[in-house]
């Protein structure tokens, strides 16, 4: 597979992330059967990058960031991929499952504070 290609996100972040030989990443997961093919962004390491703004917070989230070495152009989209699940599951889960939409809401805040340079947890 090729890198950048996300597959499977339902899983929680912790679990996707993780460290291997010195080296921070995120882990794939198997694509389910009725899925087929579906790969996105394939070559583009963005959408490996949001579980990273998910789970890690200031000073971690920094540090991840500065591991992986990537370009700001790539790190800003990782924050749009990390945007989008979070924006609709505030709506989604506001009566169903409220921490899932706190989280959402703080996810909202962590994203865009990294789009506008502050680093906002």
């Amino acid at each position: 597979m090729a890198l950048g290609a996300c597959r499977r996100t339902d899983q929680p972040a912790q679990r996707r992330i993780g460290a291997r030989r010195g080296h921070l990443g995120v882990r794939l997961r198997d694509v389910p059967p009725q899925l087929g093919e579906l790969v996105v962004g394939v070559g583009d390491p963005a959408p490996d990058l949001a579980p990273a703004l998910w789970t890690f917070t200031g000073e971690a989230r920094a540090a991840y960031r500065d591991a992986v070495a990537l370009d700001d152009a790539t790190w800003v989209r990782a924050c749009g991929w990390a945007l989008a699940p979070s924006l609709t599951g505030i709506g989604h889960y506001r009566h169903t499952f409220p921490r899932m939409a706190e989280h959402g809401r703080r996810m909202v805040q962590a994203a865009v504070g990294e789009l506008l340079g502050t680093g906002a947890s």
